[in-house]
């Protein structure tokens, strides 16, 4: 940041934002280059090109709250006080849980000018808050010969007045929540900080840990118009799993979570908003374990200069060494699906949302579809932070993200990335990223080659009728035979010969069925319904559409 003078006072405004998780198609559908960001000389502090990260150890001042939603008492220093009546005023309704979390975001803040989400997450949860990142305002006085952090007088009125002016309101009906904190930071500034968020789901209190084999049940209540509620959640061990959820005609709803093994587990409320899904709630809930009151956070700089496109190939590094540390295949990059990503990025940033769903360009799928990309597989994920390292830390603390980005059913990704406006009143001040992931899988991604189609398909569904207790399948080679030059003309456009059961009764069957699937993904070709049938005798022939869009599989069952 620029060298300021004593007494002045700058003030900055963050907001961090997810969408909801997965925008994806896993049914068979008809008819770039790899790269990485790493810089070659990166050392265990992250380097990338002009992208910098720095580890630092954080203590938190007290002890963590003991429940989610519940009445947390906080008395607010004289300062603070002064603010919460001005913010009082314009409609706002003071959260005590928001003002615990805001005093101690301005204690901790290792630069007023760049604010690690992982640290927000953690704060905000030892603060006993379920819901996603606030807006946050900061305002630092570098000298305070007020000492406006004890104490209020007419010499704190300018800040104060800067702090409340900077604070954004939004279109939601619903008054928004705020909390606000004043400390001497770590820098030795002092700090002003402003929270204000807009309620997203209305929760019952929840206890922060659970006893051993013990459930515990989380309820709540969709604010405003959204919908669909579901309860996402990542168990200590990285599984991920979908809460079985009970929902009321009044958008309320309440989903079990059972205490099965030591550590964190990650809940996420979704629901469904005006630009698709939405993170309405994201909290961990401890298990036979205590919540951490030191954390371990990453300072993350950019360089000037460090353009869109190098932040889109840092978050790309960021994530395929996420898959490598769990031994999942990295993903290869896409360029049409990176301008496509790009494309939505840049719709995000004119427009002022954080969503799947466009009102100019519809959801991704159409998105795909408009631009000739085709996908077995498409999963999506967008997000509003501060930095690719930031945003992709924020994606995977949010169980319905952190899906996308560890799926095994995709093969590429293009990734697209907006550098929003600077703040006209800070120079220095870290500048908003708006990002899209597309993820999706190429059609024929993972098949066999051609001799072994067939073969890789009556192996799975042999498999499939075994796990079952289904009667072995009875296969005819001679069948395969048949079934293989059909699927060949039919996958090159011909219509089937005329007379060609004659074939299949010279083999010694009296009937014959044609059964015929397209699909972009090979491995789905083998989960088809008539393949798990009480008893089977068939045929498979399997041929690749034309210009890689697929595959066309050519069934024949048969009786005698």
């Amino acid at each position: 940041m620029a060298l300021r003078a004593p007494g002045s006072i700058v003030a900055l405004a963050f907001v961090a934002a997810l969408a909801g998780g997965a925008a994806g198609c896993d049914m068979p559908r008809a008819g770039g280059e790899r790269s990485s960001a790493r810089n070659p000389a990166a050392g265990r502090r992250g380097v990338f090109d002009g992208i910098t990260l720095t580890p630092l150890e954080v203590q938190l001042s007290g002890p963590p709250a003991t429940q989610y939603g519940a009445p947390t008492p906080h008395a607010l220093s004289p300062t603070e006080q002064s603010i919460a009546a001005a913010m009082t005023e314009q409609g706002m309704v003071p959260d005590p849980g928001l003002h615990r979390a805001s005093r101690e975001l301005a204690r901790t803040l290792p630069d007023g000018a760049n604010i690690p989400s992982t640290l927000i997450e953690a704060v905000l949860s030892w603060a006993g808050i379920v819901h996603p990142p606030p807006r946050l305002v900061v305002v630092e006085l570098p000298e305070d010969p007020a000492a406006c952090f004890a104490s209020y007088t007419a010499a704190c009125a300018g800040a104060v007045r800067s702090l409340v002016g900077k604070v954004e309101r939004t279109d939601s009906r619903i008054p928004p929540r705020f909390g606000v904190g004043v400390a001497r930071g770590s820098n030795g500034d002092t700090r002003m900080v402003a929270a204000v968020l807009d309620p997203m789901v209305a929760m019952a209190p929840i206890p922060v840990t659970m006893p051993a084999r013990q459930t515990v049940q989380v309820r709540g209540r969709l604010v405003g118009a959204r919908k669909d509620p579901s309860v996402e959640v990542v168990d200590p061990g990285g599984r991920g799993f979908t809460a079985s959820t009970s929902i009321s005609l009044d958008g309320s709803f309440v989903a079990q979570i059972e205490c099965a093994a030591r550590g964190a587990y990650q809940v996420e409320v979704m629901a469904e908003g005006s630009h698709g899904p939405e993170v309405a709630a994201n909290f961990p809930l401890y298990c036979d374990a205590k919540p951490p009151t030191r954390l371990r956070v990453e300072l993350e700089r950019i360089a000037a200069g460090v353009d869109e496109s190098a932040m889109a190939r840092a978050n790309f590094a960021h994530l395929n060494e996420e898959r490598k540390r769990r031994g999942l295949s990295p993903l290869s990059w896409d360029d049409r699906a990176a301008k496509v990503a790009s494309a939505h990025s840049k719709d995000m940033a004119r427009n002022g949302f954080v969503g799947h769903v466009s009102p100019r360009t519809g959801d991704v799928s159409a998105r795909f579809e408009r631009n000739r990309i085709v996908g077995s597989v498409i999963r999506e994920n967008v997000a509003r932070g501060y930095g690719p390292k930031g945003v992709h830390d924020s994606l995977m603390s949010s169980p319905g993200h952190r899906v996308n980005l560890l799926a095994d059913d995709v093969t590429h990704v293009g990734i697209g990335v907006v550098i929003g406006p600077e703040d006209p009143e800070v120079s220095g001040a870290p500048r908003p990223l708006f990002v899209t992931q597309n993820f999706f899988k190429k059609p024929g991604a993972g098949a066999p080659r051609d001799g072994q189609l067939a073969p890789t398909i009556r192996a799975r569904v042999d498999g499939a009728r075994a796990q079952r207790g289904l009667a072995q399948a009875q296969w005819d080679d001679g069948l395969d035979a048949v079934a293989a030059t059909l699927a060949a003309r039919v996958a090159s456009g011909r219509r089937l010969p005329s007379g060609w059961e004659n074939e299949v009764f010279d083999l010694g069957y009296e009937t014959v069925t044609t059964h015929q699937v397209s699909g972009a993904d090979f491995d789905q070709l083998s989960g088809v319904d008539l393949f798990l049938e009480p008893t089977l005798a068939a045929g498979i022939g399997v041929a690749r559409l034309p210009r890689g869009e697929g595959f066309t599989m050519i069934v024949l069952t048969v009786g005698k």
